[in-house]
């Protein structure tokens, strides 16, 4: 009797990592679809304010993450995580210190790729992004949105 409950929470346990497994798939796909939005008004930002508006790259790429931040946030909070935390102000506060923590990391990477290696500006950012994608996904699941996930 006792060898039959250990194998049945066992199983339980077993469910749960699939489903937990699947969740996370199915919410990194959503935050690659939503990345492509904020990252695409990230993208059309940058290349209007460099190549149209000369403005420098590091400036430009300032305004054009912080764009891209703010529609990802709104997106990723209801169609990724389908978070319903009401509290809005301490999340996106968070939200915010990420971003920030995620801006500084693809500045360093930027400026270094562009700089000292000498890589086209516009290429090096799909680099960085590329960089930036996995770390931005895993801090925003496991810190930002963590309270109530959209099954």
């Amino acid at each position: 009797m006792e060898d039959n409950l250990k194998s049945q929470i066992s199983n339980l346990k077993n469910i749960s990592q699939k489903s937990n497994l699947f969740q996370t798939i199915k919410q990194l796909w959503r935050f690659t679809i939503v990345g492509t939005g904020a990252t695409g008004v990230d993208f059309g930002t940058y290349l209007l304010l460099t190549k149209i508006f000369g403005i420098h790259y590091l400036l430009a790429n300032f305004v054009s993450m912080t764009l891209g931040a703010i529609v990802g946030y709104w997106f990723n909070k209801t169609y990724t995580f389908g978070d319903t935390d009401k509290r809005v102000v301490r999340q996106y506060a968070v939200y915010w210190i990420n971003a920030l923590v995620v801006f500084l990391i693809g500045e360093g990477l930027l400026f270094v790729t562009v700089h000292y290696l000498g890589i086209w500006d516009v290429a090096a950012k799909f680099v960085v992004y590329a960089i930036l994608y996995f770390i931005n996904f895993f801090f925003q699941k496991i810190f930002i949105f963590k309270r109530t996930i959209k099954q």
